[in-house]
């Protein structure tokens, strides 16, 4: 017998804490012994997130039915399943993701789900998710005009009242003037993508002190008050594409703030202070609202993203505690969207003395005015430049000796993904960036 099916489970827990993923997937090749024994130890082999399509759910089926066929005693899973839209337009389609919602339900722990109308299944007192954390909530754009608005949203507030109790984290879309009855008392994380303000405000009443990110994309309505005293631990802010409305929202939370994206949205704050702040994300916005935000915070951002600022040089400020700086030319980029106006590239000059990382996509003429020394500086990305002189200049004016200098534009790609994990750690920062393809 092998020597490792002889050592205790204690001690094969050692051992595989010493493998990557790739190594333990290897591993379980060797016999349905080990595929169990490593499955039931390292639970990072049973949380799988599977995206299901109209094209691929029968091979799906397959894989699912085979894992079903080789459990052995109380061995669990933890699936975050992602049902594709594609899935609502055949019926067999929709059979199989009633299938799967009710055989796997004590497995589920995340679930992606467009709601056409039809899923009474879902209404069912027995049919209950009991460990779902997370929970996104989509409207068909193109449902059966039978079954209407009002049978979709009986189906979504069913699916909330079932598990408000035990949800983490919630993506909620597409909902207008809707009483949400139930209490979230563990949620982390809320999303709230094309509601009107009556939706918004009725959430964020049930939630509690736990929550910290909000999440509000394309959000409408008039502004009104919000009441944001139960709300003490909410750090992370994102809104995106709201108008006005959240005016009133950003002020009463500005103390207590550590990231605040705004993108797509103009709000005049008079009396925020953000005493807290770190990362600040402004796109998209009027120049006047991008310099009055970064003027309340610039004691204490640490992390910043600028899109599209074309005011005067002479209003560029010095940000005393910015270390990671990426500027782009083009309109792609991470924590400040350089372009190639002279503001921008002033507030680089400006900042060079606390740079410790510094990122120029699409490098040329932007380096010819960046004649400022960067005393702290650990790497620098010139993605595609292929000027040696430039690049010996630019290498000149960095003062410690083991600088890294980068200049392949995949081997830049992924320095800023190994940078942004290792460092971002504010809320869902890297995530964000990565989808949005600034990097």
């Amino acid at each position: 017998m092998f020597p490792l099916a002889s050592l205790p489970d204690e001690a094969t827990r050692i051992v595989l804490k010493h493998l990557n993923i790739k190594d333990k997937k290897n591993l379980r090749l060797v016999s349905s012994w080990f595929s169990f024994k490593i499955c039931s130890l390292s639970p990072t082999l049973r949380r799988w997130k599977i995206v299901i399509f109209s094209e691929n759910y029968k091979c799906i089926g397959e894989i699912l039915r085979g894992v079903v066929n080789s459990k052995q005693g109380n061995l669990r899973y933890r699936l975050n399943l992602v049902f594709h839209p594609s899935m609502t337009r055949s019926a067999e389609a929709k059979e199989f993701t009633q299938s799967v919602l009710t055989q796997w339900k004590d497995d589920i722990a995340g679930l992606e789900l467009p709601v056409l109308g039809e899923e009474t299944y879902l209404l069912e007192p027995d049919l209950k998710f009991p460990n779902l954390e997370q929970i996104n909530l989509k409207v068909q754009d193109y449902w059966d005009s039978s079954n209407g608005l009002h049978q979709i949203e009986n189906i979504r507030k069913c699916l909330l009242l079932k598990h408000a109790t035990q949800l983490i984290k919630l993506d909620f879309h597409n909902a207008y003037k809707l009483n949400i009855e139930a209490n979230f008392p563990n949620l982390v994380n809320l999303c709230l993508n094309n509601c009107d303000i009556g939706t918004v405000i009725s959430i964020l009443n049930t939630c509690s002190n736990k929550l910290n990110g909000l999440e509000m994309f394309q959000c409408f309505g008039d502004e009104e008050i919000f009441k944001t005293s139960h709300l003490s631990n909410l750090k992370h802010l994102w809104i995106e594409s709201c108008d006005h409305l959240c005016t009133g929202l950003v002020q009463q939370l500005s103390t207590q703030l550590v990231t605040l994206k705004i993108r797509a949205t103009d709000i005049y704050l008079y009396q925020a202070m953000f005493l807290k702040l770190e990362f600040l994300w402004i796109e998209n916005v009027s120049n006047e609202v991008a310099l009055s935000l970064l003027g309340r915070c610039i004691k204490t951002v640490e992390h910043l993203f600028i899109r599209g600022i074309y005011s005067s040089p002479e209003t560029a400020m010095v940000v005393p505690h910015l270390t990671d700086l990426i500027v782009d030319g083009k309109g792609k980029l991470i924590l400040i969207l350089i372009n190639k106006s002279p503001w921008c590239m002033e507030i680089v000059k400006k900042n060079a003395a606390t740079l410790k990382f510094l990122a120029v996509l699409y490098p040329g003429r932007n380096l010819q005015s960046l004649t400022c020394n960067f005393p702290e500086l650990h790497m620098l990305l010139l993605p595609d430049l292929e000027d040696i002189d430039t690049i010996s200049r630019v290498r000149s004016q960095c003062l410690k000796e083991n600088v890294k200098i980068i200049v392949t534009r995949t081997s830049v790609c992924e320095a800023v993904q190994k940078y942004a994990k290792e460092n971002f750690t504010f809320y869902k920062a890297a995530e964000d960036l990565q989808k949005r393809g600034y990097f």
